[in-house]
């Protein structure tokens, strides 16, 4: 109970919107988005401003007073959409495909809503048992064995950069405990990869401490698959006969596989599964980490 003596102190408000004032905006920002997919067709492809252009409009210094939404809406038309390359237009075909979709939306809205952090299962049990089932479908359908587990990421390049650091795990040189600073142990440690490999592979190499002398680019065939010839030239030619290579980055289906051969699967990620168990299956036959990326377009 409340104690009676303690007064009512009334501050100032938070700043936040009202509840009326945030839905009355939310409906007009609705109707706003559902209207620039509506006309996205109507505008240019890559946005129709030189460099600088958008900065110079901006204010230099913050603002004291906030703006309304309709100005703020109104700036967005002025100011913003020029300067957009739109990669939800039918005819952008740059870099990948966008995943944008209504229902989509309406997830990101939740989630901004709910403003979880899923470090801990205690610290949102909706969000991390949802992951959990979402990745495990996402498994069905690649035609994964039950042993493989996941994370969803924010990004392909994290996504990446954990399959190889799952795998440098995998060779058990203590490095989670050791580090590798200063260690003369340390033999190199190679990974391997499609020459059409993203940056990504050789950021994250950098960022693991490997060095950029550790990745092997492999040439691709005219349909831009790794060459498995090259590939096996390359693994062959390995110095180190104690340990086989550790890595390898490219879809397993599509090359030969050595049966001692560990390896790391990248497309253009956005999530990392990892085999739990020794169970194999046909189509990954030694595979223990790798990353993917599932763009779905949802139709309603």
């Amino acid at each position: 109970m409340p104690d009676p003596k303690l007064e009512k102190i009334e501050g100032p408000a938070l700043g936040d919107m009202p509840a009326e004032e945030f839905r009355r905006c939310g409906h007009e920002l609705i109707d706003w988005i559902a209207d620039y997919f509506e006309h996205i067709d109507n505008l240019p492809v890559l946005a129709q401003v030189e460099p600088g252009d958008l900065k110079a409009q901006l204010a230099a210094s913050p603002p004291e007073k906030g703006e309304s939404m309709e100005t703020i809406l109104a700036d967005v038309d002025r100011l913003i959409v020029p300067a957009l390359t739109h990669w939800s237009h039918p005819s952008f075909f740059a870099y990948f495909a966008t995943s944008t979709s209504a229902p989509g939306i309406f997830g990101e809205l939740l989630s901004a809503a709910f403003d979880v952090k899923s470090m801990l299962w205690r610290t949102s049990p909706a969000s991390t048992e949802l992951e959990e089932v979402t990745l495990d479908w996402l498994r069905q359908m690649m035609g994964l064995d039950d042993g493989f587990s996941g994370f969803i990421y924010d990004t392909a390049s994290v996504s990446s950069m954990h399959a190889i650091a799952a795998a440098r795990e995998g060779v058990e040189l203590r490095i989670r405990e050791e580090g590798m600073s200063g260690r003369k142990d340390l033999p190199l440690l190679r990974v391997y990869a499609s020459e059409q490999a993203h940056s990504s592979i050789d950021k994250g190499i950098i960022t693991l401490g490997l060095g950029q002398r550790s990745l092997r680019k492999i040439p691709t065939d005219d349909q831009f698959r790794m060459d498995a010839k090259a590939l096996a030239q390359a693994t062959a030619s390995f110095p180190f006969a104690w340990s086989p290579p550790w890595a390898r980055l490219q879809p397993p289906a599509s090359i030969q596989c050595r049966q001692s051969l560990r390896f790391a699967k990248r497309t253009s990620c956005g999530y990392t599964l990892t085999r739990r168990t020794r169970v194999r299956q046909q189509s990954f036959p030694r595979c223990s980490t790798f990353s993917t990326a599932v763009r779905v377009r949802i139709r309603w």
